[in-house]
């Protein structure tokens, strides 16, 4: 794979022969595009939105890819030294910055949550011209066991032509 930076927005762009993906570290790392080079086909939602209010997850941008940790729906942490703290909606890794690095031919993000003592890392790489690995560490840095729900949350293009094809076996 190779990979690119457009120093204008922040993003990075991942590519193999025939696939790219657009990795953006200044919106919580999400993967803005994940793209076919050969039809230009878009596979992840694109917000069609322009005027984003409001704090809670659907009131922004949500285009792509994102990651929702430490939990899914807003909650309070359940016990410990931990207890009461919000732990977000769809988490809190959408809303900040995370730190990037470009390690070869992959991409790293990163995001540490000082306030439950746990840190975030999600390394994106083409393992081979059409397939993308992510990579994760999700790292607890407290003296506590920390209680969490991971969710990866990409949100998939789709139209009136889009077909879902499920396994016969699969009855739920």
């Amino acid at each position: 794979g190779r990979v690119r930076v457009y120093p204008d927005d922040g993003c990075i762009v991942l590519e193999s022969d025939i696939v790219s993906a657009v990795i953006d570290p200044q919106s919580g790392g999400r993967i803005r595009s994940l793209k076919s080079k050969r039809t230009g086909r878009e596979f992840l939602y694109q917000d069609p939105r322009r005027d984003f209010s409001g704090s809670g997850y659907s009131d922004n941008d949500t285009s792509g890819y994102c990651e929702c940790f430490p939990t899914v729906a807003r909650c309070e942490y359940p016990d410990g030294r931990r207890r009461g703290m919000d732990m977000g909606d769809h988490g809190l890794l959408w809303q900040e910055p995370w730190l990037s690095e470009i390690d070869g031919d992959s991409v790293v993000v990163s995001k540490s949550l000082p306030q439950f003592a746990c840190f975030f890392q999600r390394r994106s790489q083409f393992e081979s011209a059409d397939t993308l690995r992510l990579d994760y560490i999700i790292r607890n840095d407290g003296d506590e066991p920390f209680k969490y729900i991971y969710s990866a949350h990409p949100l998939l293009y789709g139209s009136e032509h889009t077909r879902f094809e499920l396994p016969q076996e699969m009855t739920e």
